[in-house]
């Protein structure tokens, strides 16, 4: 999610739309870097679905999808121990 995604807010919740139909796995990826969901940029149709966030960055990303586990409600994030063993600080 990053600063102009509200401003695309049309074609973007229309894809979140489709995927959450499909029951598509929802992962939010930051593009501030922030490993948590950013209220501020983040599309409302997928807070509080049980989507993870992650930052923008390979290696956490590719271990998201991975290690995807969509919850009922309540979005999450991994713990500093999942990014301390894939080499983040």
């Amino acid at each position: 999610m990053g600063q102009d995604t509200r401003s695309k807010h049309k074609y973007v919740r229309w894809e979140m739309e489709v995927a959450l139909e499909k029951g598509c796995r929802i992962i939010g990826i930051n593009l501030d870097g922030s490993r948590y969901m950013v209220d501020a940029t983040c599309q409302p149709i997928i807070k509080n679905i049980g989507a993870i966030f992650v930052p923008f960055s390979p290696k956490i990303v590719a271990y998201a999808l991975s290690n995807w586990n969509m919850r009922a409600t309540d979005n999450w994030s991994y713990k500093d121990e999942v990014y301390q063993q894939l080499g983040y600080k």
